[in-house]
């Protein structure tokens, strides 16, 4: 439908003082790994991004549970050796996937082969244990196939919805961050996925563009009062919308460049993913339900991302 993702670019001069001077990139993170390489892009945005930050960089592997068909106890063994045979190869794969990292990302961090555990369990309960306990500060994971329907297994809805710490989903291929994008939608949850793309810009010297969509509201006639012409509405709502965006670029000292877009919010930022290296959102909160509360934007982005996702959980209740 013309027009419906019509948008405008508005661009903020200057900086004012940033709200996270002092803040650095995470001391430690940890990168979940699974046995068919589909991790390889992650590990290689992990150890670009550790290598800036002077972080200490964790690997986690879930070895599936001993299935029922191995049958009495005995042969738990033949398990056991598969597991070990996991973390042996994986411990290998480390340094191959490494070696591969594109001439641009370099130089990156070495990857410790000690620091890879191999864990047994649900591959989103051993990840979401480990990023629990581990200390990390960040969790890498590579893409994941989305399912038809829903689905409450999937590993990456089941990571992000009980993810206390912020989650870079990272497509193939890696690449260097130069360029952010970072929706907000007036929110405490976006001001605080906004804080980390700010620092993260400043650390990386990245360039960050804020963006919000305005989403036109759909207009029925509910009285027999006479009632201003519907896209008049609509643009006063726009206006409005457009100058409160404008307040808080203000407010804050955001970003170098803004987009005003318009549009069903998801589509809007799914169309502007290939421009930027990295987008930065916030989840909707945490359930045992998974990505039925997860936010639309955010669902959409995460089941085939365009470009890297790093998605910030709701700060924790003091």
């Amino acid at each position: 439908m013309p027009g419906r993702h019509a948008s405008e670019t508005v661009w903020v001069r200057g900086r004012l003082p940033g709200l996270l001077e002092g803040m650095s990139l995470p001391e430690k993170i940890l990168v979940a790994l699974d046995s068919q390489g589909a991790c390889e892009a992650a590990l290689q945005a992990a150890l670009w991004l550790a290598r800036r930050g002077q972080s200490r960089v964790e690997y986690i592997h879930a070895f599936p549970e001993r299935p029922w068909i191995f049958g009495a106890a005995e042969k738990l063994a033949e398990w056991s050796q598969g597991r070990d045979a996991a973390l042996a190869q994986l411990r290998g794969n480390l340094g191959l996937w490494a070696s591969r990292v594109p001439a641009s990302m370099q130089p990156i961090y070495t990857p410790d082969p000690e620091l890879l555990a191999v864990e047994i369990g649900v591959p989103a309960r051993v990840i979401s244990e480990r990023a629990r306990t581990s200390g990390a500060r960040l969790l890498f994971l590579g893409p994941h196939r989305h399912r038809r329907g829903v689905s409450f297994e999937n590993t990456l809805r089941a990571v992000l919805s009980e993810s206390r710490i912020p989650v870079w989903v990272q497509p193939q291929p890696a690449r260097a961050v130069r360029s952010i994008l970072a929706p907000i939608d007036f929110s405490a949850l976006s001001r605080s996925s906004l804080a980390h793309a700010q620092s993260l810009a400043r650390e990386l010297g990245a360039k960050l563009t804020v963006a919000h969509v305005f989403e036109p509201p759909t207009l029925g006639a509910t009285s027999t009062m006479p009632m201003p012409e519907p896209h008049l509405v609509v643009d006063e709502l726009r206006k409005r919308t457009q100058a409160e965006f404008h307040a808080e670029l203000k407010r804050q000292g955001l970003a170098d460049e803004a987009l005003f877009l318009e549009g069903d919010p998801a589509e809007c930022i799914e169309e502007q993913a290939a421009r930027f290296d990295l987008i930065v959102l916030g989840s909707h909160g945490r359930s045992a339900l998974g990505a039925a509360f997860l936010g639309s934007v955010t669902q959409t982005l995460a089941r085939a991302p365009a470009t890297a996702l790093l998605v910030v959980p709701p700060p924790i209740p003091s």
